[in-house]
């Protein structure tokens, strides 16, 4: 599926839309040290898995939306951790991203799972392209 299909702003219209759960929270109950002043921000260098892992447990929960891990993420917080200016900004595009992937694949998934379960395992192409905007 492409991105534009997911990203489009009337893909929801008219539909109830759930945010996923307290990141942090939920990254803490799975072991992570979030102390220090980046908080789950640190994860993005130290255990992007985490996250990912993270996300796809409020997908499978029902999630339609995935908050970054980017809350208290600054070029100069992460400088304070040893980190350059380029490659600080190149996690804060990383958690934008790593969100974005983790919602669209969560999307895919769901595509693919209504299509099987409904016996059209082969029809979520189409649809596919119906949201690209080909018929």
């Amino acid at each position: 599926m492409a991105p534009q299909a997911l990203c489009r702003p009337d893909w929801y219209r008219g539909q109830v839309m759930f945010l996923d759960g307290g990141l942090a929270t939920e990254l803490e109950r799975q072991g992570a040290d979030l102390s220090g002043h980046l908080w789950s921000a640190r994860l993005l260098k130290e255990n992007p898995e985490l996250i990912r892992k993270t996300h796809d447990s409020y997908f499978q929960a029902g999630a339609d939306i995935a908050i970054s891990a980017s809350y208290q993420a600054t070029v100069e917080g992460f400088q304070k951790t040893g980190v350059t200016a380029e490659q600080s900004e190149q996690l804060l595009r990383f958690a934008a991203i790593h969100a974005w992937q983790n919602a669209v694949l969560n999307r895919i998934r769901l595509l693919r799972r209504t299509n099987i379960q409904s016996g059209q395992a082969s029809d979520w192409r189409k649809r596919a392209e119906i949201d690209r905007g080909r018929s």
